[in-house]
C-alpha cells in the first residue's frame, strides 16, 4: 500500500490502483502533510492556494502556498491574503487576524489597503487622529498632494496676490474670471476667447479638421473625426504587443504573434522616470494595463497602439519597424486601407497612432508619455479645467515632470 503524496488525500474508493485514481488534490485553503486520509484547514498566517503540501508553506511553486505577506492577514483556511484596510498597516509577515493591522499614528496616513507601513504628512499638513486616509492642509482652500507631500491651491483657487502655486501654509483665494459676452466662447479654464482664438483652439483640438465650441465646456465638436478602426482595426490591434505593469513594478511585454513574454524594471530603461507602481485597491496580485502617449514636434499628443522601441529593445522584443515589415505591411496590402497607419506610406516605419485622441482611462491604468524635452513639449495638468471633477486627483507627477524638463 502506497500513501497519497502531501497536498492530496485518499479518494476512499476500493478500486484504487495508482495515484491518479486513488488520490485527490487538496482544494484552496487546505493542505495535507504526512496524513494521506484528509486535508486540513490552512494554518493561520499562511496561504494555501491548492495542492498545498505543508502546514507552513513558504514556496508557492514547490509547496502550493506561502507565508502571509506584510500589509495582509491570513486567518485559518486562507486561500488568499486579506488586506489590512486603508488607514492601517502590518509590517510583519505571517499576521493571523485583523487585529494585527495597526492604525497609522498621528501625522501619518495610508490611502491604500494592504500596506506594510504608513506615509508621513508634509510640513504644511497634519492629521487630527490616528488611522487617517489622508492629511489635512493647514491653509484654507488647499488640497494635499500625496505624491509630493505638498499642499497646493484647490480647483478654482489661487495663491493670494497672484503668487506661485507652491507648498504653503497660507490660505488660497477664489479665482475670479471676467464675465464674457453672451456670444463669446470660453476655453477650458474659463477665459474669454476672441473669434480668432476660438478658431485656433478648435484647429488645435481637431487635427486636420475644423470645429465649433460646445457651450460651457471649453471643448470643440470636430466636423471630421478619425475613427479608431480607420487607423488600427481589431485585427491590427491584435498584432500589437501588449504591455502591463506588474505589482512588483516591472513592465511585462507580450508579443501576440510569437507569444514571447519578457519583463524589465522600467527605471532601468534610459530616459524613463516616474513612480512605477501598480496599485489596485481590490487585489495585490492583479497587473495594471499600460497605455502609451507620444508627442510630436508641434506639441500634439498621439495615442500609440504599441510600446515604443526603447521598451521593446529593453525587453528583447522585435522593434516596431521589424513588426511593420513582417506583419503589418502585409495586412495593409491585404486590406488596402489607405489610413491603416497615420504615417508616411512611403516609409511605413511608424506604429499606428491617433493624433490628439480622447482617451478613457480607468482607475489603476498606467499612462506612459513619450515627451520631446528638446522642443519643451510635455503634458501639463490644467488644475482649473472645467473637465476636472475629482478634487482628490494627484497631479504631482506632472509637476515633477515640468521641473525636470
Amino acid at each position: 500500500m502506497t500513501n497519497c503524496p502531501n497536498g492530496s488525500y485518499g479518494s476512499g474508493s476500493a478500486f484504487n490502483f495508482d495515484e491518479e485514481s486513488g488520490c485527490k488534490e487538496c482544494g484552496r485553503g487546505l493542505y495535507s502533510e504526512d496524513d494521506p486520509t484528509t486535508c486540513m484547514d490552512c494554518t493561520p498566517g499562511y496561504v494555501c492556494v491548492g495542492k498545498t503540501s505543508s502546514a507552513t508553506p513558504v514556496d508557492l511553486d514547490t509547496q502550493g502556498g506561502y507565508k502571509c505577506p506584510t500589509g495582509f492577514y491570513c486567518p485559518l483556511g486562507s486561500f488568499e491574503p486579506t488586506a489590512c484596510p486603508a488607514g492601517s498597516y502590518s509590517k510583519k509577515e505571517g499576521s493571523t487576524n485583523k487585529f494585527k493591522c495597526l492604525p497609522c499614528k498621528l501625522d501619518y496616513y495610508n490611502d491604500l489597503p494592504g500596506q506594510g507601513g504608513c506615509k508621513k504628512c508634509g510640513p504644511t499638513s497634519t492629521t487630527f487622529q490616528g488611522g487617517a486616509l489622508t492629511c489635512k492642509c493647514n491653509g484654507a482652500n488647499r488640497d494635499f498632494i500625496k505624491s509630493t507631500g505638498s499642499c497646493l491651491c484647490s480647483i478654482g483657487y489661487q495663491p493670494k496676490n497672484n503668487g506661485t502655486n507652491v507648498d504653503s501654509n497660507e490660505d488660497c483665494e477664489q479665482i475670479v474670471k471676467t464675465v464674457c459676452d453672451s456670444d463669446t466662447k470660453v476655453d477650458l479654464t474659463g477665459n474669454c476667447l476672441t473669434a480668432d482664438e476660438e478658431a485656433e483652439e478648435c484647429k488645435r483640438q481637431c487635427p486636420g479638421s475644423t470645429g465649433s465650441f460646445v457651450e460651457g465646456t471649453g471643448l470643440c465638436q470636430c466636423n471630421s473625426i478619425t475613427d479608431v478602426d480607420e487607423v488600427c482595426d481589431s485585427t491590427c490591434q491584435g498584432l500589437m504587443p501588449k504591455t502591463t505593469l506588474q505589482p512588483d513594478g516591472k513592465l511585462k511585454v507580450i508579443d501576440p504573434i510569437t507569444n514571447k513574454t519578457s519583463s524589465i524594471d522600467p527605471s532601468l530603461i534610459p530616459g524613463y522616470f516616474g513612480d512605477f507602481k501598480c496599485e489596485k485597491k481590490e487585489s495585490s496580485t492583479e497587473e495594471c494595463k499600460v497605455r502609451t502617449m507620444g508627442m510630436t514636434e508641434d506639441g500634439s499628443f498621439t495615442y500609440e497602439f504599441a510600446p515604443n522601441d526603447d521598451v521593446l529593445t529593453a525587453t528583447n522584443q522585435p522593434s516596431n519597424a521589424q513588426k511593420l515589415t513582417s506583419v503589418i505591411r502585409k495586412e495593409n496590402r491585404r486590406k488596402q486601407l489607405g489610413r491603416y497607419l497615420q504615417s508616411d506610406p512611403a516609409t511605413e516605419t511608424t506604429t499606428p497612432r491617433v493624433k490628439n485622441p480622447a482617451m478613457c482611462v480607468k482607475e489603476s491604468d498606467i499612462v506612459f508619455f513619450n515627451v520631446v524635452p528638446e522642443a519643451l513639449n510635455y503634458p501639463v495638468y490644467y488644475k482649473d479645467s472645467f473637465l476636472n471633477n475629482n478634487p482628490d486627483f494627484d497631479y504631482g507627477p506632472f509637476l515633477d515632470l515640468e521641473r525636470m524638463i
